[in-house]
């Protein structure tokens, strides 16, 4: 599934304040090449980047703490047709 963007990417972390320029949503959007008929309602509207991502298990993590991501053993309810998969080269 594509994920669209928020304007959370376009807030300066240290200052707390909105970037003038909106960017990265800016090139994200300019740069979207969604053209499937099943992402129309997002296709060249939103800026769309990045995978969906689901929290199992909620909590709280601090600097310095050491965490990883865990991945399902079984993809037999993953939706592969509408979704964009990208595999690295190793």
């Amino acid at each position: 599934m594509p994920c669209t963007r928020c304007i959370l990417s376009t807030v300066d972390p240290e200052a707390g304040i909105l970037f003038t320029e909106r960017e990265p949503l800016k090139t994200i959007l300019r740069t979207n090449n969604l053209k499937r008929p099943e992402h129309i309602k997002c296709d060249g509207k939103k800026a769309v980047m990045g995978i969906l991502i689901e929290l199992w298990k909620g909590g709280e993590i601090h600097v310095g703490d050491e965490c990883s991501p865990s991945f399902p053993t079984n993809f037999s309810n993953l939706d592969l047709d509408s979704a964009l998969v990208i595999r690295s080269a190793t």
